[in-house]
């Protein structure tokens, strides 16, 4: 299988938010979904929205609610702000039970927040080039990688998880990447989350080791949990750096 190389961004810092400094290949980026761009509303400096239902959130392309209006629900997977609607919006509206996960540039790298709130005035955060309006009752799970043992070898790790999002089902963890980048979602009902785990050489393309692991999502302590199960890498480790952050370890 050929594989889009990704690779660790330059890191960026900016107050409140987080860098998850990940940028992918044009290939990696087209599985992101895209769905058609919604029809505006000229507001005129008046606000002008339909009625949020409560899986939606509604971007606006100036601050405090102003200017054309793009609403975007759960339905739509992760969205990829082409054209000219790349660090467009400028403030969102959410629905009752709905979040914003947004990152800067493509591929998911830049800055990273989650907008569980209205956002009146989102221009400090640099630019809103991908997002993904979820339910609340989600939790994003990041990830990286390090080859601890193999200073010799160049290894990256592909992470395929069953039943998430287009744009999350198969993700590539450069080793040794600083950042955490996004390979799935853990459900407050605590269903299991099936990961699939495949270190590949860089050098001979061979995936050694392989396995899998199960995420899940404690509401009560409002963490993720990481069950490696019967079928773990061997030889891998893993330890948790967060609630929704996790480190495998070669």
């Amino acid at each position: 299988m050929e594989v889009d190389d990704c690779g660790p961004s330059a890191l960026a810092e900016a107050s409140g938010q987080r860098d998850t400094g990940w940028w992918c290949s044009e290939g990696d980026r087209s599985a992101a979904t895209n769905p058609p761009l919604p029809e505006p509303f000229h507001t005129e400096g008046v606000i002008m929205t339909t009625s949020l239902q409560p899986n939606q959130a509604t971007f606006f392309t100036r601050a405090h609610y102003q200017g054309e209006s793009y609403t975007y629900s759960t339905d739509d997977g992760v969205v990829e702000a082409l054209g000219e609607l790349n660090d467009k919006f400028k403030s969102v509206r959410l629905g009752s039970d709905a979040k914003v996960l947004a990152w800067q540039h493509y591929g998911f790298g830049g800055h990273y927040a989650v907008w569980e709130t209205d956002q009146p005035d989102i221009s400090g955060f640099g630019g809103l080039s991908v997002f993904k309006v979820e339910y609340r009752s989600t939790q994003l799970i990041m990830a990286r990688f390090v080859n601890a043992t193999h200073p010799d070898r160049t290894l990256a790790m592909k992470v395929n998880t069953a039943g998430s999002d287009p744009g999350l089902t198969e993700r590539w963890l450069a080793q040794n990447d600083p950042n955490f980048t996004p390979i799935a979602l853990a459900f407050a009902d605590g269903r299991a989350v099936t990961t699939a785990l495949y270190v590949r050489d860089q050098d001979t393309f061979l995936f050694d080791p392989t396995g899998s692991c199960y995420f899940r999502w404690n509401a009560t302590s409002n963490e993720v949990t990481l069950d490696p199960g019967p079928h773990f890498p061997p030889g891998m480790n893993h330890k948790q750096a967060s609630a929704n952050e996790f480190i495998f370890e070669l």
